[in-house]
């Protein structure tokens, strides 16, 4: 696994390592399976995420409790983040 991350970093990286043929002799040289090599010359993220098993998935959650009490909210401070 650690082989394929320092691929990634690499091409993230190294602004030399942008063109088709040169990400194929990069990853060529990096001896990594035929599978995820593909992936990585095709540029096909779905195939890598699934065969490095990774999900993107974010999850916001927000609760209210009895304890939070709206009437403190002051407006000036709703005012100065809304402004930035």
């Amino acid at each position: 696994m650690s082989k394929i991350m320092q691929v990634l970093e690499q091409l993230g990286q190294d602004a030399n390592l942008q063109t088709q043929t040169s990400i194929k002799s990069h990853v060529a040289t990096a001896e990594l399976d035929n599978e995820l090599t593909e992936a990585i010359i095709n540029k096909d993220e779905g195939s890598l995420k699934s065969l490095l098993n990774i999900s993107n998935q974010t999850w916001c959650v927000v609760i209210h409790t009895p304890e939070d009490d709206e009437s403190e909210i002051n407006q000036s401070n709703i005012k100065a983040v809304s402004n930035g």
